[in-house]
């Protein structure tokens, strides 16, 4: 059984008498064993090295507008002294916005 086993061995030795030690041999086995060497190393230290990348950009394609909702009450102030001024992304600047969905509502007969 252990006969039949052995035939099944996809590298097997060679005879004593094909065997010859070789410098130029041993120059490459001891220079490939470095090479890997380093390389185990080196990807050992990549893989525990933690890299962080952050990224930030601003998204200069929007054409759209942007609906925000507020609700802000100002007891103390006149409604004619209010306005909302608005800049955009681009730089842009909206004095005074007066849209259909913005309204002003007298709290008292002061204001």
């Amino acid at each position: 059984m252990l006969n039949a086993f052995k035939t099944l061995d996809a590298y097997p030795k060679t005879l004593d008498d094909f065997k010859d030690k070789w410098v130029p041999g041993a120059c490459i086995s001891m220079t490939s064993m470095l090479v890997i060497t380093v390389i185990i190393i080196g990807e050992i230290s990549m893989y525990s090295t933690v890299t962080q990348k952050h990224n930030l950009y601003v998204d200069d394609e929007v054409t759209g507008t942007i609906d925000v909702h507020l609700d802000i009450t100002f007891p103390k102030v006149p409604c004619v002294v209010l306005n909302i001024d608005a800049v955009d992304s681009f730089g842009d600047t909206m004095l005074d916005v007066k849209r259909k969905s913005l309204k002003k509502i007298r709290l008292n007969q002061d204001g």
